[in-house]
């Protein structure tokens, strides 16, 4: 049994969050149905739903293989502890299959996202716990998982395959744009100047890194003209123009402490500011 300090749970939200603490980058199944059934039974935490159900690690053959663990998380995520700043830091869920159901018993995603980090799951694609398998053992288990013949005999070819491929590869690419181009260089400097004198309107996949600097640049051109711009207090009412100072950006009500409108000036007065 191994149970793992650096692995807390926030019992009082919905999904409960399972995090592992920082420096740690890698978790395996085994440790955490350790530490999760230790952890449930605790007596501050013997009230609260189940975490997990776990199977597996049942024996699977003669020579001593192991079914893997399959883990089931209860209106639960895991989550590793968020970085403060770049680089991106990989880490790594092992040693089975996991699923999470939500406090429905709907399908949810097991990781709880954190700032600056990645998280890779290690899932089985098999339920045999294999290990130093030679290369026949490998194409018996593809063939036995529903790999027809034909595909698990080409790693007869694996090892020579890669070993004949040239330092450098005359890809698609090159062949479409030109070894001159950026699409066919291999220069990771070349790349990463090409992408950072990119257009950033031509890349905006939901998601996408484009995607996302596009609404930073909206954003923070909308605060710099709000920033450096007009503003006008009048009926009421504080008005923000843009940079022609006619154009009308954002309006807000003006209260006082009690929620009613603030009264007029008694002169009548317009109170603004104008940028020079």
């Amino acid at each position: 049994m191994a149970f793992r300090s650096d692995v807390s749970v926030n019992w009082a939200v919905s999904p409960r969050i399972i995090t592992v603490a920082s420096p740690s980058t890698i978790i395996s199944l085994q440790d955490l149905v350790d530490t999760l059934r230790t952890l449930e039974e605790q007596l501050d935490n013997l009230d609260d739903p189940f975490l997990i159900n776990a199977v597996g690690k049942d024996e699977n053959d003669a020579e001593g293989n192991r079914m893997v663990i399959g883990l089931t998380l209860f209106n639960a995520k895991i989550a590793f502890e968020a970085r403060l700043a770049p680089p991106w830091t990989l880490c790594v869920v092992s040693g089975g299959t996991i699923k999470s159901l939500d406090d429905l018993a709907k399908y949810m995603e097991p990781i709880e996202p954190s700032a600056y980090v990645t998280v890779q799951i290690s899932q089985a694609i098999t339920g045999m716990m294999i290990n130093d398998l030679s290369k026949p053992d490998v194409q018996d288990a593809m063939t036995d998982q529903g790999y027809t013949t034909t595909r698990a005999p080409n790693l007869d070819n694996l090892d020579d395959s890669i070993s004949n491929i040239p330092e450098t590869v005359n890809t698609k690419l090159s062949d479409e744009h030109g070894d001159d181009s950026w699409e066919g260089s291999s220069d990771p400097a070349v790349i990463a100047a090409a992408v950072l004198d990119g257009q950033v309107n031509q890349h905006q996949q939901i998601g996408s890194l484009g995607a996302f600097l596009k609404i930073l640049k909206d954003d923070t051109t909308l605060l710099k003209i709000i920033e450096t711009g007009r503003w006008k207090i009048a009926n009421n009412k504080l008005i923000m123009y843009a940079l022609d100072n006619k154009t009308i950006l954002r309006q807000f009500v003006l209260k006082d402490a009690s929620g009613k409108p603030t009264q007029p000036n008694p002169n009548g007065q317009v109170f603004e500011r104008q940028p020079i």
